[in-house]
């Protein structure tokens, strides 16, 4: 309901996706053991970031060796 009224970009500023999924995991009656704790996330999170930044590097060394052509 938030990101169809202020859009993806947004959503994430408005509120913690994070938080959101996890009270919908209990709302939900999800079992604790199949819901990720906060450490878990924070690695989850950081080995993504270190994902993007190096597929970003790739393509910004691809399209340097283009140019270079």
């Amino acid at each position: 309901m938030v990101q169809t009224t202020f859009g993806p970009q947004l959503t994430p500023v408005i509120i913690n996706p994070e938080e959101v999924a996890v009270y919908l995991a209990k709302k939900f009656s999800v079992p604790d053991s199949l819901v990720r704790d906060e450490a878990q996330r924070r690695q989850i999170t950081e080995m993504m970031q270190q994902m993007a930044m190096q597929a970003q590097e790739g393509q910004m060394e691809e399209q340097g060796g283009q140019v270079a052509n």
